[in-house]
């Protein structure tokens, strides 16, 4: 089941996701690992995630002292079926997107 999911996971990251990225993790435990470009600001990406009910984790958040290399998302896949993930992958792309185009500079 758990193997189906993560599956189903970086298909909807590699088919929706529309903002380049690296999935890293998967060899044990119930979450993935996406990396992502610096311009994407995790803590906001999941700040404005849990204001529409989702909740993934800053992956910035886990470093005592975060580089930019550590700015990414750490997404579950344990208690979600399948199915949610195009649509939930949509909307964080949305929520990146969004609060990309919301800044000023580059």
């Amino acid at each position: 089941l758990y193997r189906e999911r993560q599956g189903a996971l970086r298909e909807a990251l590699a088919a929706h996701l529309g903002i380049e990225h690296e999935v890293l993790g998967g060899h044990s435990g119930l979450h993935l690992t996406v990396r992502l470009p610096a311009a994407y600001s995790d803590r906001e990406i999941v700040e404005q995630a849990r204001k529409i009910g989702m909740n993934p984790g800053a992956l910035s958040s886990f470093a005592v002292a975060p580089r930019a290399e550590d700015n990414g998302l750490v997404i579950g896949y344990g208690n979600t079926g399948a199915e949610r993930f195009a649509g939930l992958v949509r909307r964080l792309r949305d929520v990146a997107l969004g609060l990309k185009g919301s800044r000023s500079g580059p």
